[in-house]
C-alpha cells in the first residue's frame, strides 16, 4: 500500500480506536501518515515506528486535544519528543518506548506525568542509566503498576541487555516491591545494580501477583529458597536470572534445592540461569527442576 492509500485509508475510518503499524507500513511511514493518525479524537490504542521530534512539534503546535482519549502508545522517540507529547496524554495507562538518543530525565518525566500509569516497558540505551530515586518516584506515583520493564536490547536483536544504574540495591528493590503490590510482570536488568537473591525475597513477600520476573542479579538459589521456602511466589510460571559474568554457583544438594524451588513456586515452569557460565552443579539444579516440571 501506497503512502496516499494509507492515508485516504485512515481519513476514511473516523471511528478508528486502535491502531498497529505492523512491517508493511514502516516503508511507507512518513509526517503525512503521522498527522492522519492524530486527527483522529477516539484512538485508544496506537503501535507507530518510531517518531521525530519535528513531527511531533508540528502535531502539538497544530491541533490541539490529539490523542486525548489515548490509553496505550507503543512506539520510538526521543526524550524531548516525549515531553512534548506528554501535554496531549492524560489518559495513558499503558507505555511501552523505545528511547532514541540518551535518555537521563525520561523515567522521572514519565513518573511524574502519569499517575494512572498500569505498564511501562522502556527500552533504553546500554549507556544510560536508572536512578534510585527515579525508580522510587515511579513506584510512589504509580500504585497501580502491574508491568515494569527497564533494560537495553544487543543491536540488531530482541535479546534483552543491561543499562546501568545508579544507587539501586537491594533495599532499593524492597521499597519499589512495597509501593507497588499489583505488580504481575518484572524486567529489570541493571548492570550495575549488584542484586542478590535478597531483591527477589523482598518481591516475593510484596508482590504475590507476580507472574514473571527477568532480573539481573547473584542469586544463590540455597539461600533464595531457605527454611521457609513454601509458596514462596504463588503465581510465578517464569524467572529469567542474568548473573553476573563472574557467577559461578556450586550446590552440594541441588536435588534439595531443585525440590524447594519447585515448593516455593508451584506454577513456576520456565528458568533460565545465565547464558554459558553455568557451574556444572547449577546445570545440575536447572536439569532436576525442569525435571520436577515435567513429571507434574
Amino acid at each position: 500500500m501506497s503512502e496516499k492509500g494509507v492515508v485516504e485509508l485512515i481519513q476514511a475510518m473516523p471511528a478508528l480506536q486502535e491502531f498497529y503499524a505492523h512491517r508493511s507500513i514502516r516503508s511507507i511511514w512518513s509526517i503525512e501518515v503521522f498527522l492522519a493518525i492524530g486527527m483522529h479524537q477516539i484512538l485508544g490504542s496506537l503501535e507507530l515506528p518510531n517518531i521525530p521530534d519535528h513531527w511531533i512539534s508540528i502535531l502539538t503546535d497544530q491541533y490541539e486535544g490529539r490523542f486525548a482519549r489515548l490509553v496505550s502508545l507503543s512506539t520510538g522517540l526521543s526524550e524531548a519528543g516525549l515531553e512534548m507529547l506528554v501535554p496531549h496524554l492524560p489518559e495513558v495507562t499503558v507505555l511501552s518506548l523505545s528511547m532514541v538518543g540518551s535518555s537521563h530525565r525520561v523515567l522521572r518525566t514519565i513518573a511524574t506525568s502519569f499517575p494512572d500509569l498500569s505498564y511501562l516497558n522502556l527500552v533504553l540505551r546500554s549507556d544510560d542509566v536508572i536512578r534510585e530515586q527515579d525508580l522510587i518516584l515511579l513506584a510512589d506515583n504509580s500504585p497501580s503498576l502491574s508491568g515494569l520493564g527497564l533494560f537495553s536490547e544487543e543491536a540488531d536483536s530482541m535479546i534483552r541487555a543491561n543499562i546501568g544504574s545508579d544507587g539501586i540495591t537491594n533495599a532499593t528493590i524492597n521499597d519499589l516491591a512495597r509501593r507497588v503490590p499489583k505488580l504481575r510482570n518484572l524486567s529489570l536488568y541493571l548492570g550495575d545494580a549488584a542484586l542478590t537473591e535478597q531483591s527477589l525475597v523482598f518481591l516475593g513477600a510484596h508482590c504475590k501477583m507476580l507472574g514473571t520476573i527477568y532480573i539481573s542479579a547473584d542469586v544463590d538459589f540455597e539461600t533464595l529458597v531457605g527454611d521457609d521456602h513454601r509458596n514462596w511466589f504463588p503465581e510465578l510460571h517464569q524467572l529469567d536470572i542474568l548473573p553476573p559474568p563472574s557467577d559461578r554457583r556450586r550446590y552440594a544438594h541441588p536435588d534439595r534445592v531443585a525440590r524447594q524451588l519447585r515448593e516455593a513456586a508451584p506454577k513456576l515452569r520456565g528458568l533460565i540461569v545465565g547464558f554459558s557460565n553455568l557451574d556444572p552443579s547449577e546445570a545440575v539444579l536447572k536439569d532436576m527442576f525442569d525435571g520436577l516440571v515435567r513429571g507434574g
